[in-house]
Formats: C-alpha cells, structure tokens, sequence
C-alpha cells in the first residue's frame, strides 16, 4: 500500500491561481463585453503586493505559495505542526492553527488546504468570515466540511465576501 498525498499538487495550484486570477482581472465579464462587442474598462486588481494566507502549508498550500510569491504575493500560512519560531521558505510568514485570526485580518484572499480533522470542521464559520477583510476572496481546495456554507452564503449575499472559489462542497 501506498499514499498519492501530494500527487494533485500541481494541477490544484494552478487552479488557484487561475480562479484569483479571474476573479481579480474580471476575466469574464471581459469575455461577456467582446461577445457584445463593446468595451469599458473593468476594475483590476493586481496579485502582485497583495496578501494571500494559506491554511494548511503542506503539498497543496506549498505549491500554491511557491506560485503566489513568484507573482509577488506576501504569503502567510499556517502549519498544524508549527512550532514557536519555525518557518518556511514559501512564506513571508508562518503560524500556527491558533493564529488563524491573524491570517485573515491581513489576507487579500485565503486558501484553504487542511485536512478534514475534527480541529478544521466548521472553521470557515460566520465568525472567521467576519475577521477576513471586506472584499477578501475565499478559496476552498481542502473539503467541504471546513466551511459553514450557510455563513459563507450570507457572506457572500451581504458582499462582506468578495468571492468565493469553490474547489469542493459539503455536498460533491
């Protein structure tokens, strides 16, 4: 027996980065302007200078960091087995799960990438949707069970969040 963990790093990096991307540079409402042919200029953003925590630095956070600081992103990551003083040389900075608030108060967007453990159930609930600034996008890759898809409903209607990629749900 053997484990694949790790092997969909990649592709699920990529991802990411693809969805900010085409949420920031408002990829599709360019693409519904061409059809109708005509054109005003969108709003922007860029990646570069922006501040994209990651939950979870294993394979998956890991590649999505290397990916994220290469486009000139600050990163901030937590690591379940962080210990006082570690680091990484992905991340601008790194944390452990109790600093969690911290990482959203200072995230553009954050990516979830933990595993589903009993700790990680419910995390992204009304209140950690709270602590994330206004506008920040929310990316989940992980599972489902990691977020409150109520609160992250009414996050998003009251456009407290400015968008949510969705990877995976509670329900596949």
């Amino acid at each position: 027996l053997t484990t694949a963990a790790g092997a969909g790093a990649v592709p699920i990096a990529e991802f990411v980065i693809g969805r900010l991307l085409e949420v920031w540079k408002q990829t599709r409402g360019i693409e519904a302007m061409q059809r109708q042919r005509r054109f005003t200029r969108p709003q922007s953003r860029l990646l570069a200078g922006c501040t994209l925590g990651i939950v979870g630095l294993g394979a998956i956070g890991s590649a999505v960091a290397e990916r994220a600081r290469a486009l000139g992103m600050r990163v901030i990551a937590t690591r379940r087995s962080y210990r006082e003083g570690d680091t990484s040389p992905l991340a601008d900075e790194l944390l452990g799960p109790s600093s969690l608030a911290r990482l959203l108060e200072q995230s553009d967007a954050v990516v979830l990438a933990a595993p589903d453990t009993p700790e990680t159930r419910n995390l992204f609930d009304t209140g950690a949707l709270e602590q994330l600034k206004p506008g920040a996008v929310l990316c989940n890759v992980a599972r489902g069970a990691l977020v409150d898809e109520t609160a992250l409903a009414k996050a998003l209607a009251s456009g407290r969040l400015g968008a949510a990629i969705l990877d995976v749900t509670r329900e596949e």
